[in-house]
């Protein structure tokens, strides 16, 4: 039964070390700090001494015992090394001894010192052939290397009672009741129970009791997990302080700083900024990299200086910071904006350290600097620039808008040019369509050279800045002969040329010509024409889409004449007029004959086509105050205002009928029509619109049954 219960320690042991290794290693732990390294070598280290010693104990061939004896052996007397250095790393770690010995001890070669005895052990262990004592223990064996064993009891108890000294040390000097002390009591408890454990087996030994049974495997455990949670819990982070996930593939810098100023984890736009690898950062001091922060960006040092002073004053540790931060990046030679963010780590209600997140603010302080320029540079120009969105006659306010400009920069002369598209050829032509001069300069508004210019050919430099958003600028003196001359004969010495784009497309640009000195443009008053000439784009823009709504609003889409919508209005205005000027006015309602027919024989486009032939000639012959409007398919109407008689109407009526006389020539067919028109005279036939326009149709359908190509008007007796 015990020997069960002996091999069933043996195997818990194992699995439970294992099982701490893999944790640790599977998420990292190790990589926080020196002392979880250290951690992470002693449990290694007690797990091959437990794998080796159970293996020791279940093997049935004695040479093969005495073999894992031996490893048993080599693996134990790395313990209080261990032990000592791990002590070592927890108490400079935690600031609590800065002595230079434990410096020098826990960060270089020295620390080779101590495993002399280690060396030693394993040197006797390899020597020793016969000084043995073998117990054993059912089918397999315990082994006892007597002089290996006396020399490590001395080894470790000179070991163990330095790293007790040291903890309790420590912990009397550390009196406060944080994270720190916490760590340091776990470590205390894990490092004194097997001290504990040896003085008992001391004193059993001295009176005779032979004790070979494994509970330096259940001390060991036991230890272990004390260790576990000192280091694990209290002195690193387990992954639950922040979203890991978030942390890594986050776009922003994110790095974390324990209380000892050294980084315990970093995202990869952190390890990308500085062009480092994770091993090169993890565990480092924030001096370290604030000096290789100098070698990519100047003033990034001031950064992690501002870091640690945060966290050295008790006054702010646990508060939050916010601050903006100006470097210049050496290798692009550009400046950049960090803002920076601090905020306190808390684990159980202790400070364990703080996350500092880097944002790159460089485009957005730039483009706020430029925002703010850009408004106080069209202050100046703000109330011209708005009357190109309310004025309704455009041209009008880009004139005033060309003067107001020509005035606040002081040159001679502001135009305008705008594209005109051949797409037969492929080409684009600009011509200047606006300008505005100062007093005693020649304008050249009306120059013939000024009109059609394919500015690719003519200027190609010019047309490939423009057509790609970019301003243009020249010295005429400094331009090739044939373009000098052009410029010379309109008294040009410097310009400046902006684009307008009108919905992404090359519109046109505007000019500003110097005629009587030579100037240069700063950046701000090319900041200035070019918000201009965005805002003048804008107005086109607004205007060509109002003209277009207004256009399907009111206008028929085939034939380009008003619709049943505007129509109606100005019959209602018309009607208004009439009754207070007692005047007549008459509403003619007509369609094409056999119009069904010509759209089955040729087709829908040659329908359309011949409505669009027929709205042209209408439009020729009917007076100005009059409206021809289609109401759809081949139906027209006519409003004639203004008449004193039906003598009038009558003329107007004939002209209209003449118009179908003359066949329609469309694309190669010889079309012959006739239409049938029906009148009612307001306010004979009716006074609203309504009854207007039904007693026309009535009238309408009376002239088809007359005779085709006539017009009839309303009477009573048609209505019944």
């Amino acid at each position: 039964m015990k020997l069960l219960i002996f091999n069933i320690l043996n195997l818990i042991t194992v699995f439970t070390l294992f099982s701490f290794i893999i944790l640790i290693i599977y998420n990292g732990l190790y990589l926080y700090s020196k002392k979880s390294k250290y951690f992470l070598f002693l449990l290694i280290d007690c797990f091959l001494f437990s794998l080796f010693f159970t293996i020791e104990n279940l093997i049935f061939d004695l040479n093969l015992a005495i073999i894992f004896a031996k490893l048993t052996y080599f693996a134990l007397s790395f313990f209080p090394v261990l032990f000592l250095l791990l002590v070592f790393q927890v108490i400079t770690h935690n600031k609590i001894i800065q002595h230079p010995l434990f410096l020098k001890i826990t960060d270089s070669w020295a620390q080779i010192f101590l495993y002399i005895p280690s060396l030693f052990i394993i040197i006797m262990v390899l020597l020793n052939k016969y000084n043995l004592t073998v117990i054993k223990l059912g089918e397999g064996f315990y082994i006892k290397i007597l002089c290996c064993s006396n020399l490590f009891i001395i080894f470790n108890y000179l070991y163990e009672i330095t790293s007790i000294a040291f903890l309790f040390y420590a912990i009397k000097k550390n009196k406060e009741k944080n994270l720190r002390n916490k760590e340091l009591i776990f470590l205390f408890i894990g490092f004194i129970i097997p001290l504990i454990y040896m003085i008992v087996i001391a004193i059993l030994q001295l009176f005779g009791v032979e004790i070979y049974y494994p509970f330096e495997l259940w001390f060991l455990l036991i230890t272990g997990l004390f260790l576990f949670i000192g280091i694990s819990r209290y002195g690193i982070i387990l992954g639950n302080v922040f979203n890991k996930k978030i942390f890594t593939s986050s776009n922003l810098i994110i790095s974390g700083v324990n209380l000892s100023n050294e980084i315990f984890e970093v995202n990869d736009s952190f390890l990308k900024l500085f062009h480092l690898e994770r091993k090169e950062v993890i565990g480092k001091n924030l001096s370290e990299l604030s000096k290789k922060s100098e070698i990519l960006f100047e003033g990034f040092s001031q950064i992690f200086d501002y870091i640690q002073s945060f966290i050295a004053n008790e006054k702010t540790l646990y508060n939050e910071s916010e601050s903006i931060f100006e470097v210049k990046d050496k290798i692009n030679n550009t400046e950049r904006y960090f803002e920076l963010n601090i905020n306190p780590v808390i684990i159980k209600k202790e400070l364990f350290g703080h996350i500092f997140v880097l944002n790159d603010i460089t485009l957005r302080k730039t483009t706020e600097d430029l925002l703010l320029k850009k408004q106080r540079l069209l202050e100046a120009v703000v109330k011209s620039l708005d009357e190109l969105i309310t004025n309704s006659n455009l041209d009008l306010a880009i004139n005033n808008t060309l003067k107001k400009i020509g005035i606040e920069t002081q040159v001679d002369r502001v135009y305008i040019f705008e594209n005109f598209e051949d797409k037969f050829k492929n080409k684009i032509y600009s011509s200047q369509k606006f300008e505005w001069v100062n007093n005693g300069i020649k304008a050249q508004l009306n120059n013939p050279e000024l009109k059609n210019i394919e500015l690719a050919k003519f200027y190609p430099e010019m047309f490939l800045e423009l057509s790609n958003n970019r301003q243009f600028f020249a010295l005429i003196k400094n331009l090739p002969q044939p373009l000098k001359m052009h410029f010379e004969k309109q008294d040009i010495i410097s310009i400046l040329v902006v684009p307008i784009f009108v919905n992404n497309n090359f519109w046109g640009f505007i000019g500003l010509d110097d005629c009587e000195k030579e100037r240069s443009w700063s950046y701000d008053e090319i900041l200035t024409l070019k918000a201009a000439a965005e805002v003048i784009g804008d107005a086109i823009m607004h205007r060509r889409m109002s003209d277009t709504i207004k256009q399907l609003a009111y206008y028929d889409a085939i034939t380009g004449l008003p619709n049943r919508v505007l129509f109606y209005e100005r019959l209602k205005l018309s009607i208004e007029l009439a009754k207070r000027n007692n005047k007549l006015l008459a509403v003619a309602l007509m369609d094409f004959d056999k119009f069904k027919d010509i759209n089955d024989t040729y087709g829908h486009d040659i329908g359309d086509d011949l409505l669009k032939a027929f709205s042209e000639r209408i439009v020729n012959i009917i007076r100005k105050t009059d409206t021809i409007a289609r109401f759809g398919g081949d139906e027209f109407v006519l409003l004639v205002t203004n008449i004193n008689s039906g003598d009038n109407i009558n003329k107007i009526l004939e002209k209209v009928l003449n118009c179908f006389k003359e066949p329609f020539v469309i694309k190669n067919y010889t079309l012959k029509i006739n239409s049938s028109i029906g009148i009612a005279i307001y306010p004979e036939n009716g006074i609203e619109i309504v009854d207007l326009i039904k007693n026309a149709d009535i009238a309408m359908y009376q002239a088809k049954k007359l005779k085709t190509g006539s017009y009839c008007y309303f009477s009573n007796i048609m209505e019944a």
